[in-house]
């Protein structure tokens, strides 16, 4: 059994804190401009610590809700999904999978799908937190929304939801490992 450890892993940075530190660091503008944050007596110390837990948090909420794994085409091409919906009549069928997955697939193969997964989280995370930054940049800054982080915003938003797409579908990357799971798993029960 492998060691458990306490550190963050880059799983946890691109899911988590990443997004978070990107939400709240493109809202502090907003904040700024809308005096929002006019603390007379606040140092440069307290609103660091304020914006990185606040970050924190956000990340952990963004993360929470796990909207990666409610996208269509993500979940309905999961190797559980497939197995309750093509071998449902076979018992104990969930847990099974379970127990190959955890036992006859290589650890490079499980590396190889968490790394992709990772990256799949982390554009559909930063996805999210765009679609909800340019709704508020574009009702803060109707006018104006272009001489704003509101372009730039956009431009992550388009990017992030090419990455899904390319990481899902691309050649050799998540749909094509959830498949030769899928696929492993449907062969180990007839041997």
């Amino acid at each position: 059994m492998k060691q458990v450890t306490g550190k963050f892993s880059l799983r946890d940075s691109l899911q988590i804190i990443l997004p978070g530190i990107y939400f709240v660091g493109l809202l502090k503008p907003i904040f700024d401009d809308l005096k929002f944050t006019s603390i007379t007596n606040s140092s440069n110390e307290v609103e660091v610590i304020v914006l990185s837990i606040f970050s924190i948090l956000t990340g952990m909420l963004i993360y929470s809700i796990d909207i990666p794994k409610r996208v269509w085409f993500f979940k309905k091409n999961l190797p559980t999904t497939l197995i309750n919906k093509n071998l449902s009549n076979i018992d104990n069928v969930h847990n099974r999978y379970f127990q190959f997955y955890d036992d006859k697939i290589s650890d490079k193969q499980k590396a190889i799908t968490e790394k992709y997964t990772s990256i799949y989280h982390f554009s559909i995370n930063i996805f999210f937190a765009s679609s909800i930054l340019l709704l508020i940049y574009f009702l803060v800054y109707r006018l104006s929304f272009f001489n704003t982080y509101g372009l730039l915003i956009l431009i992550i938003f388009i990017m992030s939801i090419l990455l899904s797409l390319l990481i899902f579908y691309g050649d050799r990357k998540i749909n094509y490992m959830f498949k030769r799971q899928y696929e492993k798993f449907k062969n180990s029960l007839n041997p």
